[in-house]
């Protein structure tokens, strides 16, 4: 038997609830590139800051950009996730990022493709 000097204690799963929320769930839907892929911009639930998990997976080739608007300076800028390395085509990928209260989030990807699942999910943990 495995042996550990650590004390993991189990959380009761009552705890949980409510720490995490499906903001998202897209299957098989057209995406046309460099356009927004939620139909709107989503709200950090968890104050003063959250983590967003985004489950995706694209027919084609490409990179997938977060699109962050800070609401209290009026600016929106990108970020791109796999910056010099295109997903591969039907592969899934997971992203973990923290987002703040006066923050919006979407996403974009590269070029025209079919997502095949993009999931975006919310915690106060991770």
């Amino acid at each position: 038997m495995l042996q550990s000097n650590y004390n993991f204690r189990r959380i009761p799963e009552s705890q949980f609830s409510g720490y995490t929320l499906r903001l998202a769930d897209i299957r098989n839907q057209a995406i046309t590139a460099e356009t927004n892929i939620l139909s709107q911009d989503q709200p950090c639930t968890y104050k003063p800051f959250s983590f967003f998990l985004v489950y995706c997976s694209f027919e084609n080739s490409g990179g997938l950009v977060i699109r962050r608007t800070f609401t209290d300076l009026g600016v929106t800028k990108s970020e791109v996730l796999n910056e010099g390395f295109p997903f591969a085509d039907r592969a899934a990928y997971i992203f973990a990022f923290p987002v703040s209260e006066d923050e919006l989030i979407n996403f974009q990807y590269s070029q025209n493709t079919t997502a095949i699942k993009l999931t975006l999910m919310e915690s106060q943990i991770i």
